[in-house]
């Protein structure tokens, strides 16, 4: 993929994102159609679809971890290429937070030391990234306690991974299928905690979910069908954006 510096340089900085003609294939079938996409700082978009439709494969190029036949992707001002370079493993380390549907934690570990992981790959020293964890899971409204994660609850273990991810402060939040493993009521307490980061945190978040309930918890929502994303849906129905 090729940036254009000078278009870059130009771009309001609360942009975090910015997808623009990407295109993906895989032989004949072309799974990305000259997508664009932009997020804003202080913004929750969720992505629907259907199973296939591609989500999967835009994640893995806006992480750089798929090289796409045409377009580029910046986020933060910065242009991302796909590959195994040091300079987008940085961009995923300083810029980028992920939460998983499974959370992928480690259940032996803590909470906390389950937090830091990230941030030790940082550089952070371990005495203040045990501190801000600290910290994040207060404000996600867990108390800290010195047990195995494996004995903390479904909606208690993903809010766990919401902090792990917020451990760097990334600017973009990606969230894929975070509350397609909980029952309705810890959903529901995942999702409170998701669409306040925004406004308290300034990130935008990239929400990916199959469920229309979680999709409506966004700010505005992007069907992606044959390759291209739908027009912005909000609350209200009003088309915007793109």
């Amino acid at each position: 993929m090729d940036a254009n510096p000078s278009a870059t340089a130009s771009r309001p900085a609360n942009e975090v994102l910015v997808v623009q003609g990407l295109t993906v294939s895989f032989g004949e079938r072309t799974v990305l159609d000259a997508l664009d996409l932009t997020l804003q700082a202080g913004s929750t978009t969720a992505l629907i679809g259907p199973s296939g439709a591609g989500k999967s494969t835009l994640l893995s190029a806006i992480l750089g971890l798929l090289r796409a036949d045409a377009g580029s992707i910046t986020i933060c001002g910065e242009a991302m290429q796909a590959g195994n370079s040091a300079a987008t493993a940085r961009i995923r380390r300083e810029h980028i937070g992920m939460v998983f549907q499974d959370g992928y934690l480690i259940d032996e570990l803590t909470p906390v030391k389950n937090i830091i992981v990230p941030a030790l790959v940082a550089g952070v020293p371990a005495a203040d990234a045990e501190e801000r964890a600290r910290a994040i899971l207060a404000e996600l409204g867990l108390t800290v306690q010195e047990r195995a994660t494996s004995s903390f609850s479904g909606g208690e273990r993903q809010r766990i991974a919401i902090a792990r991810a917020l451990i760097n402060s990334p600017q973009l939040l990606i969230a894929d299928e975070p509350t397609g493993s909980l029952d309705p009521a810890n959903r529901d307490r995942v999702m409170d905690t998701l669409v306040a980061l925004p406004q308290q945190l300034g990130c935008a978040i990239l929400l990916v979910t199959h469920d229309p309930m979680v999709a409506q918890r966004a700010g505005r929502i992007m069907a992606l069908t044959d390759g291209k994303l739908a027009a912005t849906v909000h609350q209200s129905g009003q088309a915007a954006g793109r």
